[in-house]
């Protein structure tokens, strides 16, 4: 008995409970499933797919969309289409998270294998609207593990044909890109506008989905066609349509080659152009498709519609018996928000008391550069008598000094004359020494008040600068206090708002539900 090569496995995750996982050719191919039932059965189809095509050993598997079932001598027959994938609700294919049912619906499927298969550095979507294909693709991007930088450009403003946008879709579309904010990024503006924020040669795909006149696609392609890199891929949407002044069929035509080019002619239609005609050097995907004949070309179409219709006829099953499955989520994202407002609280709290704590200590810091300022003039006051008396004492010595010169001088005239006694010369001298003593003790006991003074007044200033800091940290706190208060509002309103309406239409629904399943017993 051969080895199967896909096997079944528990795959501990939120939402996908089971892994199917085979190696081929040394890859590992992985999809990811709900219940066990859809797990085994894709592993079972992938197994037998393997099994009897031992010739097809060469390609790698996850390229089956785009080999030909046919026999090689004429056109597939009507029954070898698997019909049975537009009457049943199960779907092999990825779990694409953004279905709107919208007008890209159909090609969804393909999407997400472009980006597998074509692994872009750089992918840029013009015309996100509602963002159903853009984040197909970074979707695609982040469960297979593609290093790109995915870019949404759109003015969310509406045009001829969509008409005024709703304000709340451009808020919506961003909330929702934020789990793929590590490599996904918005541009709100305008297509030309945007144009400088890209290097010639640099994006590897681009999706041109705006304004679907003559004019307008045309101006879009040719002004991002330098954009392009040379092994680069452009999609256009809604080739087929030709009422309501859709033009993109008649660029389609100028610029499409039986090289280049290939054209899903379901879902509104999608060409998918290349720069260069197809080559040795791009991957088997885009050669497989690019360069298909026209049975080749008519079994890949045929094989994403299928999967596109089956992907449909999922969603809406899902979306029947999920109702229940979106109140628990909603109940989920109740408490969850619960929990983040009471993180937000606590936050609130710590940094009211770390506000208080600074307010403290901001007053302390005051008092004591007030009680260091009574301090210093103090010292001042001391200070001064002891300048007056050391002037006092510096005039006396020099009148000591002056009357002892004199003296000297009087005696030196009259020593002949007068004998003086030697007592009073030496009282004169004694005194001139005792008040040069004095004198010199005045002045260091000035100096050493300066000294004190000026120590205490570079404290001072010391402690003015910390009060500035500490004053500039509380009004920070004060700041950041209020910033957290405005986030808690915006948080409240934010809750109201989801839980209001969700509730609502899930109430409606479920009497929907309730009223269909009555009429029908």
């Amino acid at each position: 008995m051969p080895k199967l090569r896909f096997r079944v496995k528990p795959y501990a995750h939120k939402k996908y409970k089971f892994l199917v996982r085979g190696k081929v050719l040394g890859k590992w191919r992985r999809r990811y499933f709900v219940t066990e039932t859809e797990a085994i059965a894709f592993a079972e189809q992938e197994n037998a797919k393997t099994g009897s095509k031992n010739s097809d050993a060469g390609s790698p598997p996850n390229e089956m969309a785009l080999r030909t079932a046919s026999p090689t001598g004429g056109p597939r027959s009507t029954a070898a289409i698997d019909f049975a994938t537009l009457v049943t609700p199960t779907y092999f294919g990825p779990r694409i998270r953004r279905y709107l049912g919208d007008s890209w619906c159909m090609h969804l499927p393909f999407a997400y294998d472009l980006m597998r298969e074509l692994a872009p550095k750089v992918f840029v979507e013009l015309g996100v609207k509602q963002g159903e294909s853009y984040f197909c693709f970074c979707q695609s991007a982040a469960e297979n593990k593609i290093n790109v930088r995915c870019f949404g450009v759109d003015s969310w403003r509406g045009d001829i044909q969509t008409g005024d946008l709703d304000p709340q879709i451009q808020q919506e579309v961003a909330e929702y890109n934020w789990q793929y904010s590590s490599f996904s990024e918005f541009k709100a503006m305008l297509f030309e506008e945007a144009l400088e924020d890209f290097p010639d040669a640099s994006i590897d795909l681009l999706h041109i989905d705006g304004t679907h006149t003559y004019d307008d696609v045309k101006a879009d392609f040719e002004s991002w066609l330098p954009k392009l890199s040379p092994n680069g891929i452009i999609l256009l949407h809604d080739v087929i349509l030709r009422d309501r002044g859709f033009g993109v069929w008649k660029l389609w035509e100028e610029i499409a080659r039986e090289d280049n080019s290939f054209l899903f002619e379901f879902g509104y239609g999608l060409g998918v152009w290349k720069k260069q005609p197809v080559g040795s050097s791009d991957s088997f995907f885009v050669r497989r498709l690019l360069g298909a004949n026209e049975i080749e070309g008519r079994t890949i179409s045929e094989y994403y519609a299928n999967a596109a219709s089956a992907l449909a006829l999922w969603q809406s099953v899902e979306g029947q018996s999920g109702a229940g499955d979106q109140v628990a989520r909603l109940k989920a994202e109740i408490e969850e928000k619960a929990r983040h407002a009471a993180q937000l609280q606590r936050e609130l709290d710590e940094r009211s008391q770390q506000v208080a704590q600074f307010r403290t200590e901001v007053e302390e810091a005051a008092r004591l550069a007030v009680q260091l300022q009574r301090e210093n003039e103090q010292q001042s006051k001391l200070l001064e008598p002891l300048k007056n008396q050391l002037k006092t004492s510096h005039e006396e010595l020099l009148d000591a000094r002056w009357e002892a010169l004199t003296l000297r001088g009087t005696l030196a005239r009259k020593a002949d004359l007068v004998d003086v006694p030697s007592s009073r010369l030496l009282e004169l001298e004694n005194r001139v020494e005792t008040t040069t003593s004095e004198r010199d003790q005045l002045r260091a006991m000035l100096v050493s008040l300066q000294s004190d003074l000026e120590q205490e007044r570079l404290a001072g200033q010391a402690q003015q600068s910390e009060f500035r800091a500490t004053q500039a940290q509380l009004i920070q706190m004060t700041k950041d206090l209020r910033s957290n208060q405005k986030q808690m509002d915006r948080l409240r309103e934010s809750i109201s708002g989801r839980l209001i309406l969700p509730f609502g239409k899930s109430q409606r629904k479920l009497r929907q539900l309730t009223g269909s399943r009555t009429a029908n017993d």
